[in-house]
């Protein structure tokens, strides 16, 4: 009877040791998924970041030309009617 109960209680330490490396074997396995998906977030934010620098710098690319073309059109244009200043005063 003894030889029984000490033969039960093994098996059910070693079906609980069994049981115990199974969670934790699914444990380890979510904390590698969300360590995974953490590190896709990451990737993503940096892609973002990287994404939306790029677009300021063109859009400050974009407004610096639009200021270098007003004003050489600005120089033009007063360089043309300075000419015709010229030409209709000499005549």
């Amino acid at each position: 009877m003894q030889k029984d109960k000490v033969w039960g209680s093994l098996i059910m330490d070693k079906l609980d040791l069994k049981w115990v490396k199974q969670d934790i074997k699914q444990i380890q396995e979510n904390q590698l998924s969300n360590q995974l998906e953490l590190v896709k977030a990451q990737t993503k934010n940096t892609i973002l970041e990287t994404r939306v620098n790029e677009l300021e710098k063109e859009i400050r690319r974009q407004r610096d030309c639009r200021r270098a073309d007003f004003w050489f059109l600005f120089g033009l244009a007063f360089i043309v009617f300075f000419l015709i200043y010229l030409v209709v005063r000499k005549q």
